[in-house]
C-alpha cells in the first residue's frame, strides 16, 4: 500500500513554520540594549635593579698576605628601580676555592656613608653586620638571599649605601698555608616585596 503525501498539508505546515521564525526573529530584533566600556586599560610590569661602583674590578686583588695583615676596601650599592615595594638589600658569600684557606682569613662587614669604590675616605658607618669571623663562617651561613645579611631598605629617595669591607689573615695561621689563595664573590641583592 502506498502513501500519498497531501500536497496542501505540507504546504500548510511550511507556512506555520515561516510564521513561527517571523514571530521570533521580530521578538529578537525588538529588545532594548545599552552598553558601555572602559577602553585603553594598560598594565606594566616594575623595575627592580641594584648597582655598584666597581666599574668591573675586584673588591680585593691581594697576595702576599703575612699572618695578621689586614686589608680594607670600599664600595657603594645603588637602588635603580622604579618602585619602592622593595624588601631589604641582602649580602651573602660564595667561596668557589680552597675553602679551607677561607677558614683563615677573617672579615668584617660594615655598612654607612661616604667612601668610594677603592678609597674609604670620608667613610662613616651606621652599623656593623658581620663582626669579624671567618670568610668560611660568612660563606656558609649567608650562601643567598634567603639567609643573606640584612641591610637597609632602599627606595627612589634613599637608593644608596656604603660598605667598608675588611679582610684579615689570622694572627694564627699555620705555616702550612704559606702560597694558598682563595676566589670569593660578594653578592648584593634585593627582590620586590
Amino acid at each position: 500500500m502506498k502513501t500519498a503525501i497531501n500536497p496542501k498539508g505540507v504546504g500548510v505546515a511550511m507556512l506555520g513554520l515561516l510564521g513561527a521564525t517571523a514571530l521570533t526573529f521580530q521578538a529578537s530584533s525588538a529588545a532594548f540594549s545599552g552598553t558601555t566600556d572602559n577602553s585603553a586599560n594598560s598594565l606594566g610590569a616594575a623595575t627592580v635593579s641594584l648597582s655598584d661602583n666597581d666599574s668591573g674590578s675586584a673588591l680585593f686583588d691581594v697576595t702576599n698576605m703575612v699572618p695578621g695583615e689586614s686589608t680594607t676596601n670600599c664600595i657603594t650599592v645603588t637602588y635603580g628601580g622604579d618602585t619602592d615595594s622593595v624588601g631589604a638589600v641582602k649580602l651573602y658569600a660564595s667561596v668557589t676555592d680552597d675553602s679551607s684557606f677561607a677558614g683563615e682569613v677573617d672579615i668584617q662587614v660594615e655598612e654607612g656613608s661616604g667612601g668610594t669604590f677603592d678609597d674609604c675616605t670620608g667613610f662613616s658607618a651606621d652599623s656593623t653586620l658581620y663582626s669579624t669571623n671567618t670568610l668560611s663562617a660568612f660563606d656558609t651561613a649567608h650562601s643567598d638571599y634567603s639567609d643573606g645579611l640584612s641591610g637597609f631598605t632602599p627606595s627612589q629617595a634613599a637608593p644608596s649605601k656604603s660598605y667598608r669591607i675588611t679582610m684579615t689573615l689570622g694572627s694564627d695561621t699555620a705555616n702550612s698555608f704559606q702560597g694558598d689563595s682563595l676566589t670569593a664573590a660578594l653578592t648584593w641583592e634585593v627582590q620586590s616585596s
